[in-house]
């Protein structure tokens, strides 16, 4: 049902103008052949220039007017807001304006009346100033009050009048909420406005007057674009059609629709920049516009600064379905321009050539939201307004050019647009182009072209990549290997099939034959001890020098410690190179031990020395190291034996006479890889555990390669020697003295030795390099030098009579050293079966052996030394060991040995030790008696 309807509505104003003195009258036609209806609950908007016939056309609503030509049928109580402050009275108080306005629509004194006041009131916030007369009202107050009173009254058609512009903020925005209120509550508005979003966002639907007349009808959003068009500077005006598309220019904003549906929204297209002298954003409608050439399908316009230093041309391009827009600029250089393309909401959904997603609710007010959304491929960008936001044509966004680049932002819900942003200023200009489709179904053709020409593209892209990556790889390789050659022929000498590599990435020497590499892990290297600390070659700065085809030389750096070793290489004799290993000195730089080590590969699978051999895989694993146990200690020279199936020996020794070593071998684990170790390590002898200053050789030999290396046996017995009193016998042999006893053995493995724990690490009197002092009668003396830390023992070892062995050690420590325990040991048969601490506590031998010796072993008495001693029982004549010291800091024990020895052993061992000296000292004195 219609609230008010208009039929043919014509009115006239007969005007008096002055002309040269005389009065002549004009008749104006301010309304022409108006038709039009509004429906109840419907809010309704009137716009158009000023003199275009709005006022009148609400006057003719409101009946203060009649209308001469026509018909005005108007259904219920009319409330109008049209001029501020008309009605009231300023010599009277809020409250006696809204008494006697009450009284003209019908609402008597009393209770109802006093309801409207206070609803009034409180609308208008106007408190105690409702008492005050209103000529003391600001604007904002008078259009509160004006408003309050126009909606309280309950009228059936609202009529405003341009009056909610005036005011304050607060004013507008309750004026809006209410309007909104109204709607709701079903009351006709018909909004007579200036302010085209107010418009957009309050009104249903809208006319535009213009001179009278109604030059467009519809839904609001369609009619506030094309009065937008009409607005405005006639000289920066320009308009293209291209079939059902429409394109707008109107000084600096750009308008776009598509069979009379408009794709724009608000301020439409425009170009905005950061102007430095105003510290500030200026968009492009801020310019003055003049339209420079008007073609069937193009428009040149240019704008000017207000100072005239900079300016902008645009060209719009209208072609089928796609609008071309250009901007090139001159003058002052713009800071961050872009253009900038509001859309309507409806538009809730965006699709680029590689993924797709929904627009956002709108959060902010006025800001402007990032949607994040910066990948488009190709600079193309499509939204779409889905069911049932449908109805609008699709779009797609191209942003021409390598630098360009687009951005997508929800606007402030004040604005409720979306807006695609083309950016990147490249050569002065930005181009941004539309496409537009009526039908999805086109669209999604185009996008699926332009997705398949793109992924072929990426594909084309990716291939070229993959190619240009190969002959990268290929190329570099190629360089690779003509680097390796070249570094391989500086970096190497080779005897025969034997060829020693200097390594400098790795910073490691590495032997290899025709077949492949014999080392791993670190290959040959020397490490020396200083500060408290092992220094390996990668600690220092590496420079080869190649002497000659047959010699090299690498120097190694340490050049905070001041000192610097030299490698000398040579090949002499066929599958053979000599090395030497010197080391030079400078001031303040102390060096204590040094080792010579070799890591190879498992192609090796046994060893031999000039008087023993055995296999890798009988060491058994101790927290990643298994040390193969041998008898002689002191050999200098080795041969490592590979399989069978691949028969090779590699021989690794140093000249004899040079300086004392001992030799180790073990199997190491780290992480996942697993390697043999061949190990030379320096004796230190008291008065030699520091090199001075200056340059010393400290490893000479010699690496050997081929199927026939062998060794010859040596005598060993040079550093034997034995001592016999009746049945007693004892045999000291490098580090360890066995006992015999009518001609039976009571010792076993390692028989009675000595053991210092340093640093975590075990050494063994057998490891140490000893030289027989004296023998005089029934006693000897021998001397032993232990490796890698600076010890050395003095042994007295006498057959006091017929069954009794005195057993004196003098221990020297001349340096530094870490010593935790120290141990006195007999190793002895495992046909000894009980064992007993006089006086104290006895027990049976278990005949098992454990293979975790250091931290579980077979333990069956651990005591005080105390004056008692120790003995042991069994098939052979016991065997005491007692202590002839105060035993000061001396524990006993007696316990079984690891598996491989399978032995009894009874020890003396000390834990707490007083500050050291360099001094020889007296460490222990016992005696060892015989029982039968």
């Amino acid at each position: 049902m219609n609230a008010v309807e208009f039929t043919d509505i014509w009115e006239k104003y007969r005007l008096k103008f002055s002309v040269n003195g005389k009065a002549v009258w004009e008749e104006l036609w301010a309304l022409k052949e108006i038709n039009f209806s509004v429906q109840k609950g419907e809010v309704f908007g009137v716009i158009g220039q000023n003199g275009a016939g709005k006022t009148t056309l609400l006057k003719l609503i409101a009946g203060m007017l009649m209308p001469d030509r026509g018909e005005v049928k108007v259904s219920g109580r009319v409330s109008t807001l049209m001029e501020l402050g008309a009605g009231f009275n300023p010599e009277f108080t809020g409250k006696e304006n809204i008494v006697i306005n009450s009284r003209i629509y019908g609402i008597s004194e009393g209770e109802v009346l006093e309801q409207k006041i206070a609803e009034i009131v409180a609308f208008s916030g106007l408190g105690k100033f409702i008492n005050a007369p209103m000529k003391y009202y600001s604007q904002g107050m008078y259009a509160r009050l004006a408003f309050g009173l126009a909606i309280y009254v309950d009228p059936d058609i609202l009529l405003i009048d341009d009056v909610l512009a005036v005011g304050d903020e607060e004013a507008q925005r309750n004026c809006n909420k209410k309007i909104f209120e109204l709607k709701g509550s079903g009351k006709t508005i018909i909004i007579v406005s200036h302010d085209m979003r107010m418009i957009n966002k309050l009104c249903d639907r809208a006319i535009l007057l213009d001179k009278g007349s109604i030059k467009k009808s519809g839904a609001a959003s369609m009619v506030v674009p094309y009065y937008l068009d009409m607005v405005g500077d006639k000289n920066g005006i320009a308009v293209l059609e291209s079939g059902g598309l429409r394109a707008v220019f109107n000084n600096g904003r750009l308008s776009f629709s598509c069979a009379n549906d408009f794709i724009t929204k608000g301020e439409g297209g425009y170009f905005s920049f950061f102007d430095r002298s105003i510290n500030n954003r200026v968009p492009s409608f801020n310019l003055t516009w003049q339209i420079k050439s008007v073609l069937s399908d193009r428009i040149i316009a240019e704008g000017v600064s207000y100072d005239g230093a900079f300016s902008q041309v645009w060209q719009l391009r209208l072609e089928d379905n796609c609008l071309e827009w250009l901007v090139e600029t001159k003058g002052r250089s713009p800071k961050d321009p872009n253009l900038n393309f509001a859309l309507p909401s409806q538009f809730n959904k965006w699709v680029t050539l590689s993924e797709n997603g929904s627009f956002p609710a709108f959060i902010y007010k006025i800001k402007w939201q990032e949607l994040g959304q910066n990948n488009f491929p190709e600079g193309v960008l499509g939204v779409i307004s889905d069911p049932p936001n449908g109805g609008l044509p699709a779009l797609i966004f191209e942003a021409p050019g390598e630098d360009s680049m687009l951005k997508v932002f929800n606007s402030g819900f004040d604005e409720d647009s979306r807006v695609v942003q083309a950016g990147a200023l490249e050569n002065g200009s930005i181009r941004m182009n539309i496409r537009v489709f009526a039908s999805h179904d086109d669209f999604n053709v185009f996008m699926g072209k332009k997705k398949e020409s793109f992924f072929l593209k990426q594909e084309e892209e990716r291939q070229r990549v993959l190619a240009e990556e190969q002959r990268e790889r290929q190329r570099v390789l190629a360089e690779e290997q003509r680097e390796r050659q070249r570094v391989l022929a500086e970096s190497n000498i080779t005897s025969g099939a034997l060829t020693l590599f200097v390594d400098g990435g790795t910073k490691s020497l590495k032997i290899l034959t025709k077949k492949g590499e014999l080392t791993k892990g670190r290959g040959l290297f020397s490490v020396f001890f200083t500060q408290k600390k092992w220094f390996y070659p990668h600690d220092g700065t590496w420079q080869l020098e190649r002497v000659s085809s047959a010699e090299l030389k690498l120097t190694i750096d340490y050049q905070p410690l001041n000192l610097k070793m030299f490698w000398n290489v040579t090949a002499s004799v066929k599958d053979e190179l000599d090395f030497k290993i010197e080391m030079e000195i400078g001031d303040g730089a102390v060096i204590v031990n040094q080792d010579l080590i070799l890591e190879f590969s498992d192609s090796f699978i046994s060893w031999q020395t000039e008087n023993e051999e055995g296999a890798f895989a009988a060491g058994r694993y101790v927290n990643d190291v298994a040390p193969i146990r041998l008898k002689d200690s002191k050999t200098n020279r080795i041969i490592l034996r590979s399989r069978a199936d691949n028969p090779c020996r590699l021989f690794f020794g140093l000249i004899p006479g040079l300086k004392k070593h001992i030799i180790s071998i073990f199997k190491r684990r780290i992480n996942e890889l697993e390697f043999s170790t061949v190990n030379f390590s320096s004796i230190i002898a008291k008065g030699d555990q520091a090199f001075r200053p200056g340059k010393y050789t400290v490893f000479e030999g010699k690496i050997g390669f081929g199927e026939e290396i062998k060794l010859e046996k040596t005598d060993t017995s040079a550093g034997n020697i034995s001592l016999k009193r009746g049945q007693l016998e004892l045999i000291f042999d490098q580090g360890k003295a066995r006992l015999f006893f009518k001609n039976k053995e009571l010792t076993s493995g390692l028989s009675m030795f000595s053991s210092l724990r340093s640093s975590g690490f075990w050494l063994d009197s057998y490891q140490a390099v000893w030289d027989i002092c004296s023998k005089k009668g029934d006693k000897i003396t021998v001397h032993g030098h232990w490796p890698n830390i600076p010890v050395s023992q003095k042994w007295q070892l006498e057959l006091s009579d017929k069954n009794t062995i005195n057993w004196k050690i003098n221990m020297d420590i001349f340096g530094e050293l870490d010593l935790d325990l120290a141990q006195v040991n007999i190793m002895l048969s495992p046909g000894y079966k009980s064992w007993e601490v006089p006086g104290v506590n006895s027990g049976r031998f278990l005949d098992e052996y454990t293979d975790n010796y250091d931290i579980l072993p077979f333990r069956f008495w651990y005591g005080p030394a105390g004056p008692e001693g120790m003995e042991v029982r069994g098939s052979l004549p016991g065997v005491s060991f007692k202590s002839l010291l105060d035993n000061e800091g001396f524990r006993k024990i007696i316990e079984n040995s690891d598996y491989i020895y399978g032995a009894r052993l009874i020890q003396y061992q000390k834990s707490k030790f007083n500050a050291l000296t360099l001094d020889s000292r007296l460490f222990f004195e016992g005696l060892i008696q015989i029982n039968e």
